[in-house]
Formats: C-alpha cells, sequence, structure tokens
C-alpha cells in the first residue's frame, strides 16, 4: 500500500434522520474544530436539531472495522483515529499490522516501538525460512545440529538416485545405500547420512528445508496478502 491512510466519516443529522430525511456530509479526520462546526451548521445542527451521528465509514485500512467506533463516536475519538492514519511513518506496515490486530492503537504502536514488525514481500513459510538463515550470514551458519534437524532427506536420495553404484555401477542408489531396491528417496538419504554424517553431505545447505525452518520459526507469525506480521 503506496497510498497514504485516510479515513471519512459520513456525519449525520439524527433529528432530520428519524423523520425520514439523510442530511449530512462526508468529513476526513483529523481536522480543524471549527471547520467542523461549520459543517455541522451546514447539516442543520442547531437548536432545532442539535444530535449528530455517523451512518457509514471510508477508511483504506484492509478489513476496516467500523462496529469499534459505532454510530455515536463523539468528535473527539474520530479526531484520535484520523490523527493516528496521520501521523504513521510506514502506512504499509500500519495498515498490515491492522489486518492482524483489528485495533488501530495498537498497530500504530507495536510499529513504532518494535512489538510488531512487518515484512513486505515474505508470503510464505519457505520466504520465511530463507530471511532468518540469509539474517545470520545462510543456513550453513546455523550449525550441524540445527541443519540436521531441518535437512532435506528425500531431496539428498532424489539426488543420489540419479546415479548407480558398486564396482560396477550395476546397483540402484536403494540397493546400494538401503540393501532394497524399491527405498524411497527419503529412506535412500537417511542411509546415506547415516553412513556418512550431515559433515560428509557436500554443500549441505542445499538440503535444507527452508519451508519447515520457516514454520518452527513463526510463533506469532501472520501472513496478510503483502507479507508477514511478527507480533513480539
Amino acid at each position: 500500500m503506496s497510498e497514504p491512510l485516510y479515513f471519512k466519516a459520513f456525519i449525520t443529522n439524527l433529528g432530520k434522520y428519524n423523520e425520514g430525511e439523510l442530511v449530512g456530509e462526508w468529513v476526513q479526520f483529523p481536522i480543524d474544530e471549527d471547520e467542523f462546526n461549520n459543517i455541522l451548521t451546514r447539516i442543520e445542527i442547531g437548536p432545532q436539531y442539535e444530535e449528530w451521528f455517523v451512518t457509514d465509514y471510508d477508511c483504506n485500512l484492509p478489513d476496516f472495522n467500523a462496529y469499534t467506533l459505532g454510530e455515536y463516536p463523539g468528535f473527539a475519538k474520530l479526531q484520535h483515529f484520523g490523527e493516528l492514519l496521520t501521523d504513521v511513518s510506514d502506512p504499509e506496515a500500519v495498515a498490515n499490522a491492522y489486518e492482524v490486530v483489528q485495533d488501530l492503537e495498537e498497530a500504530v504502536e507495536g510499529i513504532d516501538n518494535g512489538d510488531i514488525r512487518y515484512y513486505p514481500g515474505i508470503t510464505s513459510w519457505q520466504d520465511w525460512g530463507y530471511y532468518l538463515t540469509e539474517m545470520v550470514g545462510g543456513p550453513e551458519q546455523l550449525g550441524a545440529d540445527e541443519i540436521e534437524r531441518y535437512f532435506d532427506y528425500e531431496a539428498l536420495g532424489r539426488e543420489l538416485s540419479f546415479d548407480n553404484y558398486g564396482e560396477d555401477d550395476e546397483m540402484s542408489a536403494g540397493e546400494y545405500f538401503c540393501g532394497d531396491e524399491d527405498a524411497s528417496d527419503t529412506e535412500i538419504g537417511e542411509a546415506y547420512v547415516a553412513d556418512v554424517g550431515i559433515e560428509g553431505v557436500a554443500n549441505p545447505e542445499n538440503y535444507f528445508d527452508f519451508e519447515e525452518f520457516g514454520r518452527q520459526n513463526g510463533f506469532d507469525c501472520t501472513f496478510t496478502k503483502d507479507g508477514l506480521v511478527e507480533q513480539i
């Protein structure tokens, strides 16, 4: 979301509404209070019709929840909501945070103080796994134990299955490593690692399961349409 965030309310004359007439104006908040009072005068709020209420809202926050404001929010609450949107430093981050927490104040404060973090473009657990490993310099920096935990034995076994083995290359990978030509790719990979160890696998990071790593390290993470929101 590149455009600025906005918030509007349709301020309506309650007395006229009860008489079957819709008299009101769209107002974008925040607004100067004197200007707001001028709008109230234009919609005939005065001695005869003293009360106004809101009949509609317009806001470009995703999944904007008007029920949190209601029909009778009062000027101060509308003004505060508009000011929160106007003052945000990162509209895209706030919009995505709001989509998750459904509370504008919590979203704005969370983004500002780091309790909520937004990662644009990360839309899958695999993306998240890639990002986390890149932050430490790649999966090879995680150490042998963690690489083994998230090792994709199936991918390794599948690659090993392309070749033949034995003195005369007469054996399949399943026969050679497992004693079973019908062994699955996963079984082949596990047997190979059991034999040579993780340290014996060339480029073990190539068989790292980024998706599972991301999922297991995705506590308090929620995907939006545009990225990932993490609540610290």
